[in-house]
């Protein structure tokens, strides 16, 4: 028998492999370069792992090892991958493993990937999916893949956010419905370059059928790559001229039959525009359109992706906690005509600021704030009248306050993650909310 070891075990994805081989009584071992992981977990496990492995990979830790799946986490340059790929080891995704064993069954995949914009894509794709079919929302978005695999069943569909990790390995697996969102710089602290990031997310295609779907905005200037990649049947989209899914009349159509009406929609700015049509162009062919329309009027859209948080005292405020590129802040720009005071900072992946659209938004724009770590790089790439820098981000959302009149728009797009001072976006969203709330409460 097979014996896997699982790399990276100290993440949800990790653990919801532990979880699998341990009901099928299947030998691995566990290895994280975390030292102070808490074990406990393991005495509930039915099959222990044969080793446990903390601190440093050795190549000792090869030994015996048939298979290896890593957390998406893990990057593929270490050197214990190196040095498996030299004995002849496999090394797999957990979506690879997990698709592998699906892949007898007679369901559709669905996989949404993109820097920015995909987990409302997943989202929306998902709502309007289960109005018809028995649907699951996996992967990226939260729960693992591993977790479902005995829960899914022949006639459903799996919707799967997909990040540039978990695509690295994408020519071992078939999506069915495939569709990237967009390209910009994200990752460049694992990726030396954008087209390498690029690349790894133009995997979802490669594998493709002739029965399959891509969805591609028509718009992206890599549409016509990303086009060539596929065998499937393309379905494009536009904002701006006649496609298969397109915009007239203040409505969206798809093949000359109307979608929804513009008016209808409760998502705001021309990014959320795209993240619909893409969700239309994925469910189009399975679900029929009364029931597409109706669950796009129904949809808020997702916490943290500009939120809208509420009005107090004549400013509005924006959560887009989620932001953590330079291409999904000037998108969070749309959501309002002007006077915006924008709220930027945290900590740096390494990405250019100066391709911040400060420039071409600055009739619109305010203020800038700048915190956290990356606030020094932030204010020296930008060139704008008022910028103000603080560390703590209490205080950037008090000096916005400040500045804010009624009639202005806060909006909350750091541009970067949020680990200088929180442990994850939501928690920096719901700081920004809470502050909201305690602004209500002194007026």
């Amino acid at each position: 028998m097979e014996k896997t070891l699982i790399l990276g075990f100290a993440s949800k994805t990790g653990m919801a492999l532990i979880e699998y081989f341990s009901r099928y009584n299947m030998p691995y071992s566990i290895s994280d370069v975390k030292e102070n992981v808490n074990l406990e977990f393991i005495n509930n496990l039915m099959r222990k792992p044969d080793n446990i492995f903390l601190g440093k990979h050795t190549p000792e830790q090869l030994n015996g090892v048939s298979r290896i799946i890593i957390s998406p986490g893990v990057s593929r340059n270490i050197d214990i991958l190196k040095d498996a790929e030299k004995r002849g080891i496999s090394v797999d995704s957990e979506i690879s493993f997990a698709l592998n064993i699906l892949k007898n069954k007679k369901i559709k995949v669905v996989g949404i990937t993109g820097t920015d914009g995909k987990s409302t894509t997943c989202k929306l794709t998902y709502e309007i999916l289960k109005t018809t079919y028995n649907s699951y929302l996996l992967g990226n978005f939260g729960t693992p893949l591993v977790s479902m695999i005995d829960d899914i069943k022949d006639g459903d569909i799996v919707v799967l956010e997909l990040s540039s990790y978990q695509l690295e390995d994408g020519e071992k697996y078939r999506i069915n419905i495939a569709t990237i969102t967009n390209i910009a710089e994200d990752h460049l602290d694992r990726y030396i370059s954008i087209d390498e990031y690029r690349k790894a997310k133009e995997k979802i295609f490669i594998n493709q059928e002739d029965d399959d779907i891509a969805v591609i905005n028509l718009d992206n200037e890599y549409s016509k790559i990303w086009g060539s990649l596929t065998r499937a049947k393309k379905i494009y989209f536009s904002t701006d001229r006649k496609t298969d899914i397109y915009i007239n009349n203040s409505a969206i159509y798809y093949h000359d039959k109307e979608i929804v009406k513009l008016e209808d929609i409760k998502l705001k700015g021309e990014a959320n525009l795209k993240n619909i049509m893409t969700a239309i162009g994925c469910s189009v062919e399975l679900v029929p359109i009364e029931l597409i329309r109706d669950t796009i009027k129904c949809f808020k859209g997702l916490y943290h992706r500009c939120e809208y948080v509420g009005t107090v005292n004549g400013i509005t405020f924006i959560n887009d906690s989620k932001a953590t590129t330079v291409q999904a802040v000037n998108n969070a720009l749309s959501v309002a005509d002007n006077n915006i005071i924008l709220i930027l900072g945290g900590q740096d992946k390494n990405l250019d600021f100066k391709k911040l659209e400060i420039n071409r938004n600055k009739d619109r724009i305010k203020a800038i704030i700048c915190y956290g770590e990356a606030k020094d790089k932030i204010k020296n790439s930008l060139d704008f009248p008022l910028i103000k820098d603080t560390y703590k981000f209490d205080d950037a959302f008090n000096i916005a306050i400040s500045i804010a009149k009624s009639g202005d728009t806060v909006v909350l797009s750091p541009g970067c993650t949020s680990f200088d001072q929180f442990t994850s976006y939501e928690e920096r969203g719901k700081r920004f909310v809470d502050l909201v709330k305690e602004y209500e409460s002194k007026i």
